[in-house]
């Protein structure tokens, strides 16, 4: 009831990308899976589903993967990136990402703030992809420094051929907000 009656704000989050149309992304029979002969799903989509497709194709849905509504509003600013090197034998790169979240609405609230990477051009990537998250509580008023850890993972990506992750080097775009859009 707290909610209904605005007393709480709210601070749930989309898990899925609602589209404009029906079949917005163009999926064919082959891909739902039990059509056709056999137990077969064709993933012929590769990694373009949901807030990646949209990304890829520069589409806007008609709600964002993550989006939320809320009594209050929030403010993102001084993003900050710095990289640590470690040890070959450590497995990789550190990442850490800041950014400054404000509450500039009249209720105290939480805001879930969702980190998304760019991968380098010509890494087969989509061009956006979720990485992490964090759902601080912010006062009415005030602001929250939001810090993001990233290991080597994040920056990784599976080599078929390999069948194992290997870390892209590269130039990667860094993007903090509260949803995919």
């Amino acid at each position: 009831m707290d909610v209904l009656f605005g007393r709480t704000n709210p601070a749930a989050r989309l898990p899925v990308t609602i589209p404009n149309e029906e079949n917005e992304v163009g999926f064919t029979e082959e891909q739902y899976p039990g059509v056709g002969a056999g137990p077969r799903a064709s993933y012929s989509e590769d990694l373009l589903v949901g807030y990646k497709w949209y990304a890829a194709k520069g589409v806007e849905p008609k709600a964002c993967f993550g989006h939320g509504l809320s009594y209050t509003t929030f403010a993102y600013s001084n993003l900050t990136t710095s990289i640590a090197e470690t040890s070959r034998r450590a497995a990789a790169t550190a990442v850490s990402v800041e950014v400054t979240v404000t509450n500039s609405g009249a209720l105290d609230g939480e805001e879930v703030a969702q980190l998304y990477l760019a991968f380098p051009d010509g890494s087969g990537e989509p061009p956006l992809q979720l990485r992490a998250f964090a759902k601080p509580k912010i006062r009415a008023g005030e602001s929250a420094v939001v810090a993001f850890e990233l290991g080597g993972d994040a920056l990784s990506i599976w080599d078929e051929d390999a069948h194992a992750f290997y870390e892209v080097s590269g130039t990667f775009g860094v993007a903090v907000g509260p949803s995919s859009c």
